[in-house]
């Protein structure tokens, strides 16, 4: 029995020694004995870890309508004439190295997150996804376009932008207005055309044309010029009749939101020393469902000289 004792006491301290080695070799120095090989899940003490099991990241949605103003709480696009621009960002906030699903390179903390499928929705208010990129670019940007809707009033929309990480859903929302009448048609505040003068001898009653050119600004509710849309130019009124001709009744807009119409204005010799005088309203309109409408009121004015006393 003090045999089997002493046999005991020497084998205690072995095997301690024993255990103490297999937790050196766990630390790092050594090759870890979990590793099964796969990139995935492999744990490199040396490096930063890399997991695919629920990574933090964060996913902002926004538009490209300018910021609220003081008097409204939201941004604003008009009605039935208008597109967004949605751009969806994700990024990589957690301590842990993300995967790139297509080139398998590692996506750090504070990195963008490319390739990543995203979804937009219209979660409220009138509007369709007419555009959208199938994945993340490499700055983390997906992007989609919305064209807006109808509506008889103010009407707020919210959208959803969500993606799915390693079967983890993330969500971003955002929201704007769509609004009626607040883009606007600014027709060319020229000066009135100038006074013209006939000689005395001009025949009373012949027609006398006057030629005027101006402009129009056509923008969006956000001050935003609106590029290639059809503007029609009508003569709302004149006094007296006067006939007016416009060359083209519906212009397009250029690619700075403004178009041009000449018109030639017919008025007829009053007679020495008179004056002959129209007033002309002109009105401008969008083709839109529900038109932006602006007039324009110029004078026109000839005088005719008097006849000389030696010609009396």
């Amino acid at each position: 029995m003090k045999t089997i004792r002493k046999y005991g006491l020497l084998v205690l301290p072995i095997v301690v020694l024993s255990l103490a080695g297999c937790g050196s070799s766990s630390s790092g120095t050594g090759p870890d004995p979990f590793n099964n090989g796969t990139p995935g899940s492999q744990t490199d003490q040396t490096t930063t870890p890399v997991t695919t099991q629920a990574p933090t990241v964060s996913l902002a949605v926004e538009t490209d309508l300018a910021k609220p103003t003081e008097l409204t709480n939201l941004p604003q696009v008009d009605a039935n004439i208008g597109t967004v621009l949605l751009t969806a960002k994700m990024l990589n906030i957690g301590d842990t190295v993300l995967i790139d699903p297509t080139t398998n390179t590692p996506i750090g903390k504070d990195a963008p997150i490319p390739n990543q499928s995203v979804s937009f929705n219209i979660l409220a208010g009138p509007g369709s996804i007419t555009y959208s990129t199938p994945v993340t670019d490499r700055n983390g940007a997906a992007y989609a376009i919305l064209a807006t809707g109808n509506v008889d009033y103010t009407t707020n929309v919210i959208v959803e932008a969500s993606t799915t990480v390693n079967a983890k859903t993330y969500r971003a929302y955002t929201q704007f207005q769509i609004v009626r009448g607040t883009g606007k048609i600014e027709l060319g505040n020229d000066q009135n055309v100038p006074v013209y003068t006939l000689p005395a001898d001009y025949p009373v009653g012949e027609d006398f044309y006057i030629f005027h050119q101006f402009s129009f600004l056509l923008t969006d509710s956000n001050g935003n010029p609106r590029v290639g849309v059809p503007v029609t130019l009508s003569v709302h009124s004149t006094v007296p009749a006067t006939p007016v001709f416009l060359d083209y009744t519906t212009i397009r807009t250029g690619s700075d939101g403004v178009g041009w119409f000449n018109a030639k204005v017919t008025l007829f010799g009053p007679g020495p020393g008179l004056p002959s005088s129209a007033s002309v309203i002109y009105k401008a309109r969008t083709n839109d469902p529900f038109p932006i409408i602006n007039y324009k009121g110029s004078v026109y004015k000839v005088v005719q000289d008097k006849l000389s006393s030696a010609s009396k």
